[in-house]
């Protein structure tokens, strides 16, 4: 098997607080300077009543948010298959 790239997923459970996507697409732009991979686009979408998604189109590949307000949970996924920083949780 060939790695072809990095790929981070995470589900934040137990969140009480719903927050502007304004809020996570400043996380991502961070997320994205931090890792040296290039935004092409970022798209948002809001679900009625609540919840939404906001997904950022990267040159290497994406980076998303998707929020489930009324289960309490953030679901985050960044997935690179071209060259970019190396970056560790510590």
């Amino acid at each position: 098997m060939t790695k072809v790239g990095e790929h981070i997923t995470l589900d934040i459970i137990g969140t009480t607080q719903e927050y502007d996507p304004s809020v996570y697409e400043n996380v991502i732009r961070k997320i994205a300077k931090a890792a040296e991979v290039t935004i092409l686009e970022i798209s948002k979408y809001k679900f009625e009543p609540q919840g939404f998604t906001i997904l950022a189109l990267l040159a290497e590949s994406h980076i998303s948010f998707h929020t489930f307000p009324e289960k309490g949970i953030i679901s985050f996924d960044f997935f690179t298959c071209g060259k970019s920083k190396s970056f560790y949780c510590t």
